[in-house]
């Protein structure tokens, strides 16, 4: 009987332990599956660099579309200069701090022949299909690569003050008519004049000093006038200090909504191109999601909103404009083609630290 009664409580002894191992087990599950704080994950974001003054506020504009519809986010910065950019790029090095960056063509190409744009993955970027082909092509390497993708079109051709110029100009010489025309005169930088130039007097892109020679022979004249900005333009226009200047498109009709008497034509020889791009610096850490950005700011919607807010024209085929803005702005394929001075830009872009120190010296300097 005693060692029965020892089995059984050999036995209850070995029940009460397995029954602790089960409880404290279960205790320490519970604690195991207990919350804990965790750090959530850090958003999305693509940072967007742009131009200053309009530009930039349309910029934000899209930005705020874009966020809303993809949750990443997108910080925008400015520059007075596209210029600036390439600087900057060669700068940063391997760790670029803007991811996407508007450009002209000038400085798009100068970038893309130093080797700092990285190449685009067209899959994420659908919209390409239906952007105009002359822009696709501006957006390529030397080496066929396509590098940018375009933004927006203009056209640079003559404003002129109503009031005082009773016979609007036809033409790129009637700057060099001051004796008509008056007082006359075009931006301090020089691209789009550099092209003007060459195309009207017959220069080809490389004949840079006689193009410049050919604009020191207009400053000569004591009619020819320089603004450093386009609202300095505004003010030269207003106040009579000029009569008519090369001017876009898209800022003629900013004049003119701001109260400015301003006529604004194509000249016989062809509106000077702009063409302007967006690319993605080598080393960027968020390809995929700056291309998905880009394919957001072309595509009909946002470009809508561009062409009404800055009047210049869509890249995108697919985008309806009212009569009203295709009025304004370079619209469809037969416009688009018809602009000139492409070729300068490229020899520009490969040339441009000797042109600009000749333009300094000679135009500004002088």
């Amino acid at each position: 009987m005693m060692r029965k009664k020892r089995k059984v409580s050999i036995t209850l002894v070995v029940c009460l332990a397995m029954a602790a191992l089960v409880v404290s087990g279960c205790i320490s599950q519970e604690e195991e599956k207990a919350p804990t704080e965790t750090t959530p994950p850090e958003k999305q974001k693509v940072v967007l660099g742009t131009f200053a003054g309009p530009y930039e506020d349309y910029v934000k504009e899209i930005a705020a579309g874009f966020e809303a519809e993809t949750g990443i986010q997108v910080e925008v910065v400015a520059v007075n200069s596209d210029n600036e950019w390439i600087s900057k790029i060669k700068l940063w090095g391997d760790e670029p701090e803007v991811h996407v960056m508007y450009l002209g063509l000038p400085r798009f190409i100068r970038g893309a022949l130093d080797g700092l744009w990285a190449p685009l993955d067209l899959d994420n970027i659908p919209q390409a299909e239906n952007l105009y082909q002359v822009g696709l092509d501006a957006g390529k390497g030397t080496d066929g690569v396509q590098y940018g993708i375009p933004y927006d079109f203009a056209a640079w051709g003559l404003i002129y003050q109503k009031e005082r110029v009773s016979e609007p100009p036809t033409s790129w010489k009637d700057l060099w008519n001051v004796e008509k025309f008056g007082n006359v005169g075009s931006e301090t930088w020089f691209d789009q004049f550099y092209a003007a130039t060459g195309v009207t007097w017959g220069y080809a892109p490389e004949q840079y000093e006689e193009i410049i020679a050919k604009i020191k022979e207009l400053q000569g004249t004591g009619g020819f006038r320089l603004a450093e900005s386009y609202s300095k333009m505004q003010t030269m226009l207003q106040m009579g200090d000029i009569n008519m200047a090369g001017c876009w498109d898209g800022r003629a009709y900013t004049f003119e909504k701001a109260g400015v008497d301003v006529g604004w034509v194509i000249p016989q020889e062809g509106a000077v191109a702009w063409i302007g791009l967006l690319a993605i610096p080598k080393g960027v850490p968020n390809q995929e999601l700056a291309e998905k950005l880009i394919d957001y700011i072309v595509s009909p919607g946002p470009q809508l909103t561009f062409v009404d807010l800055i009047h210049y024209g869509s890249p995108n085929k697919l985008t309806q404009l009212t009569p009203e803005l295709q009025a304004m702005v370079v619209d469809g394929e037969q416009e688009i083609n018809s602009l000139i001075g492409m070729e300068y830009y490229w020899y520009m872009a490969q040339h441009y630290d000797e042109i600009q120190e000749i333009w300094e010296r000679e135009i500004l300097g002088g």
